[in-house]
């Protein structure tokens, strides 16, 4: 059932229109698929609300029950949403984000961007008449990249401080005229208005309250719904997006690599997985990366105790890493690996002689086939369909689409889908199949052995009877350590 956006949203085509989302927006590609960036400072990141989500949970949830498909992406990973990703930057003004915009969208080539930015070049007082031109640029430089996206520019939320509030204002009235000439010029863009939130929807008096952030999510619900009925939203380039960002886990049981401090020459240790933004990392051409900042081998040290820390990406030799067929991760300069020295928490990682110890082993979120046990055979998507109650099953590698995969925070992923235990069963023979991804027990699995174990059951993946039939639906058994239940994740 489409719930009714509550907030009024501002339209652009070749002149100023204002829609006042009282019914239901016109849907005449109600199965677009969406490839969402999140594009901002701390308000798009979640800042002050309580499960960190931001508006950013809510939306999704509400998308994925009106659209096709329904993708968030971005560099940074933030609260429990079934798809946390997002390029929110706490305390960026314009320019700041404007600096890291063209890499995010060559990473992710986003159809729909949500752009929220310029109140913190308001409160830091920073040329707060030339910000709106800012935002312009901005904007321009999101076309310069993806001329085909579509563009939706938030207007700034009330603030509690009157003098930033009347910044806020005058702000916002230049607005329209910036997406007004851009509109006129052919290009998709809109204005969403944000003028639901008042005073008593801040938590601070510059952020969203649970509440604010609810009003924010139907704000960006209703515009997305109104341009999906325009025709604007086109189907998401396909096999372009960076590798997926997640936890890269520790051969030490329950541990996490932390990128600490989250700043250039910041230490890394490992620490146990939380669910904390500092411990996503993403593979990209042989770098590990985090917030844009590179895994590094400190002063292009090659000997064995060459500490390891973060540092601006630079390309340099000593920030390359090649996954090994043993799960450790070498640098191919030094022909070391990433090791933990103390074998615990304590301690900052550096390189040493690669071995097949536990504090070596590190499982990277991945992308690709997911191999059987039983030679010659693959995870398989039924049909390459992207839609609850597809079929997981067992098929012969082929490389098509249908067995392309992606493997990040205890999920399995296919085109935005989870692999999962079907009705959330837990006995032996539940069938496998895609559902939107939830977060529940039915759909995390744990790589233990080869195998992949599901948190719900406690139960292995499994092909079922070891069959070598093309189309078998998998399901979940006691586990075996058979080779109908081993499974091998695709290096990077």
């Amino acid at each position: 059932m489409l719930r009714l956006p509550r907030i009024s949203v501002v339209c652009s085509f070749a002149a100023s229109a204002v829609l006042a989302l009282t019914g239901l927006p016109a849907l005449a590609q109600s199965t677009s698929n969406l490839r969402i960036m999140p594009l901002g400072d701390s308000i798009t990141a979640g800042y002050k609300s309580s499960t960190g989500n931001g508006y950013r949970g809510d939306l999704y949830s509400s998308l994925s029950t009106q659209v096709g498909t329904v993708d968030m992406v971005g560099t940074l990973n933030d609260g429990p949403t079934a798809d946390p990703d997002h390029e929110g930057h706490s305390g960026y003004e314009i320019a700041q984000i404007a600096a890291l915009t063209n890499t995010a969208l060559a990473s992710y080539k986003p159809n729909v961007v949500l752009l929220l930015a310029g109140i913190n070049d308001l409160r830091l007082n920073d040329d707060v008449a030339n910000a709106p031109n800012r935002l312009a640029s901005l904007i321009d430089q999101i076309f310069s990249n993806e001329p085909d996206a579509t563009v939706l520019v938030a207007k700034l939320i009330v603030n509690a401080t009157p003098s930033v509030e009347s910044q806020v204002v005058t702000f916002n009235n230049a607005l329209p005229g910036i997406i007004n000439s851009r509109a006129s010029a052919g290009k998709h863009i809109i204005l969403v208005d944000t003028s639901a939130l008042t005073t008593s929807d801040l938590s601070d008096g510059l952020h969203p309250n649970d509440g604010g952030y609810q009003k924010l999510s139907d704000a960006w619900d209703g515009a997305i719904l109104t341009v999906i009925g325009n025709g604007w939203v086109k189907d998401p380039v396909a096999g372009s997006v960076t590798r997926p960002t997640g936890y890269v886990y520790s051969g030490i049981s329950g541990e996490c690599l932390d990128g600490g401090t989250l700043t250039s020459g910041a230490k890394v240790y490992i620490t146990p997985c939380a669910n904390a933004g500092r411990q996503q990392f993403n593979f990209n051409s042989g770098r590990v990366i985090t917030h844009y900042l590179c895994l590094d081998v400190v002063g292009g040290g090659t000997g064995n105790g060459s500490l390891v820390d973060l540092y601006t990406c630079n390309g340099g030799a000593n920030q390359q890493w090649t996954v090994q067929s043993n799960g450790t991760l070498k640098n191919p300069t030094s022909g070391r690996c990433l090791d933990d020295p103390g074998g615990n928490t304590s301690s900052q990682l550096d390189i040493w002689d690669c071995g097949s110890g536990t504090n070596q082993q590190f499982l990277a979120p991945a992308q690709g086939a997911i191999t059987s046990g039983i030679s010659g055979k693959c995870l398989d998507d039924k049909g390459g369909l992207a839609s609850s109650g597809t079929h997981v099953d067992s098929y012969g590698c082929n490389n098509n689409s249908s067995q392309q995969w992606e493997i990040y925070n205890h999920t399995v992923r296919f085109d935005g889908k989870c692999v999962s235990v079907a009705g959330g069963g837990t006995g032996n023979g539940s069938l496998v199949d895609l559902e939107s991804c939830s977060g529940a027990g039915s759909q995390t699995w744990t790589p233990v052995g080869g195998t992949l174990v599901n948190a719900g059951s406690g139960r292995c993946l499994d092909i079922p009877g070891s069959s070598t039939t093309n189309g078998i639906q998998l399901d979940i058994l006691d586990c075996s350590g058979g080779s109908n239940q081993k499974w091998t994740i695709p290096n990077l």
